[in-house]
């Protein structure tokens, strides 16, 4: 038996509900194959004639499953399509992280079935003023490295440039006037934080952000500057949870009480 699997993301201004059924007609249809897999976008508008849905359907699958490189193929096609909206439409389109993208499966031949309704609810307690005033205050003569650390928790920004965010974060503290690094303060650091990534890692990952390079079909490899790879775009993303947490509790260290970075209320996706 053979599965289609069809992935979806929104675009903001996210609707309260979505649905479909394969009767509606979408604006723009696309087939193509991404590393061999044949698959199809479709873009659906809101009644505005804005971006509203995009659908990826990929058909002969053999399990109700997403393989590695599918996932790859979607991550490609969607940010392309992100750009394309971007220079073709409107340059602040932008995809919604809540949810993030979803995907459902059907048996091939069948119609997508796709309904879904979102309630938001904010369950954020009161602000108090004399927090914001304290932690400000606490926080001032660290306030590149909290504006590095929340750039690493920003999802719109590219993966490459969070990661190094956060690399950067490391850097000023453990990277000597003369270049070289305190490695057994960096190694403790990653012992406390238990963490999985080794020092080699962070320094692996960091090469591949900073040095991009993008592989081409016809002439092999050429220097990028905005884009990694696909497939190193994965191991980045599976990296920056725990980038974030060393970060955490290196700044926590440094605040030395005067403030404290909780940990996220629940984990967000990475994309």
């Amino acid at each position: 038996m053979a599965y289609t699997c069809w992935y979806y993301w929104i675009f903001e201004p996210t609707a309260r509900a979505y649905q479909d059924d394969g009767s509606a007609l979408p604006a723009s249809t696309v087939d193509l194959t991404v590393d061999g897999r044949s698959c199809s976008l479709a873009l659906f508008l809101s009644e505005r004639g804005h971006p509203h849905l995009a659908r990826l359907s990929m058909p002969g699958l053999t399990a109700e499953a997403l393989p590695d490189e599918c996932q790859r193929a979607a991550h490609t096609i969607r940010e392309h399509l992100l750009s394309t909206l971007r220079i073709s439409f409107d340059q602040e389109v932008r995809h919604s992280f809540a949810p993030a993208p979803f995907m459902l499966f059907t048996q091939d031949g069948d119609p997508p079935a796709l309904k879904i309704r979102m309630d938001y609810q904010d369950n954020r307690p009161p602000l108090d003023g004399s927090d914001v005033k304290n932690a400000f205050i606490a926080t001032w003569s660290l306030r590149e490295q909290l504006r590095l650390f929340t750039d690493g928790t920003e999802r719109e920004l590219p993966v490459q440039y969070r990661f190094l965010s956060y690399y950067r974060i490391i850097e000023l503290q453990y990277k000597k006037g003369n270049g070289k690094w305190n490695s057994d303060a960096l190694d403790q650091l990653i012992q406390r934080s238990s963490v999985a990534l080794t020092r080699n890692d962070i320094k692996d990952l960091r090469h591949q952000c900073a040095h991009i390079t993008v592989r081409d079909d016809q002439s092999g490899e050429f220097d990028g500057v905005t884009h990694l790879e696909s497939i190193k775009i994965e191991a980045v993303l599976k990296a920056l949870p725990e980038m974030r947490e060393l970060c955490r509790c290196l700044l926590n260290e440094v605040a030395n009480g005067a403030f404290t970075i909780a940990e996220p209320a629940y984990p967000a996706p990475a994309r």
